[in-house]
């Protein structure tokens, strides 16, 4: 059950952003989790080579 919950609130939103191109290949993110807004954000911290420019996206969290 845990495996589905993690898959379905963290996979899942940072795929979608790797899809979107949010995230592109040598980047960093980061996943967080806002328990006001029930809602996760990945967090692009730029190219491994040191680009620091941030993109957000926010995904409502699916609860089941």
């Amino acid at each position: 059950m845990l495996k589905r919950k993690i898959r379905a609130e963290v996979e899942s939103p940072l795929a979608d952003a790797v899809l979107r191109g949010d995230v592109r290949p040598g980047d960093s993110a980061t996943v967080r989790y806002n328990a006001d807004t029930r809602s996760v954000r990945v967090e692009r911290s730029g190219e491994a080579s040191g680009d620091r420019d941030k993109t957000q996206a926010d995904v409502p969290a699916q609860h089941a």
